[in-house]
């Protein structure tokens, strides 16, 4: 139990940077710099560099993710098909979902205070099952190779 609550709370930070990093743009670095003395040059470098930094954050959670997780022992893989797909996907469908939940619903008319929660559940729901979609494409890329986990 304990290791699941030091993968959770570490995971979590994680994500948290990562998203913070996506968020994190030019104006608050803007505003950061009149405080800190940040030239130019350091917010478009930034602007540039967040995005990726952030995808290679979750590249490198749900990289753990896949060699924590299972029960079986297997090597540390930065890079697989699952998870490139999954942070991929995971990337394209929040700002897809984002753009749909600012622009097209009207959930807040409909289910009132609780429209937030029901959006927000959905997201969570579609976030699992883009990581669960990686794990099950990379499993049966090892099961293809012959590849075979040992018991923990």
């Amino acid at each position: 139990m304990l290791v699941s609550i030091v993968y959770t709370l570490a995971l979590a930070m994680m994500l948290i940077m990562a998203a913070g990093m996506m968020i994190t743009g030019p104006a608050f670095l803007t505003w950061l710099a009149g405080y800190v003395g940040l030239d130019s040059f350091f917010i478009t470098v930034w602007t540039w560099m967040r995005w990726p930094i952030a995808a290679f954050i979750l590249l490198l959670v749900v990289a753990i993710v896949y060699w924590a997780a299972p029960n079986v022992k297997q090597p540390f893989r930065l890079v697989t098909t699952g998870s490139v797909f999954a942070v991929a996907f995971w990337i394209g469908a929040s700002l897809a979902f984002g753009c749909y939940v600012q622009h097209f619903s009207s959930y807040n008319a409909t289910y009132g205070s609780m429209g937030a929660v029901i959006v927000l559940l959905f997201f969570f729901f579609l976030s699992a099952a883009v990581v669960l979609f990686g794990a099950e494409l990379d499993a049966a890329i090892a099961h293809e190779r012959g590849e075979h986990a040992e018991e923990a």
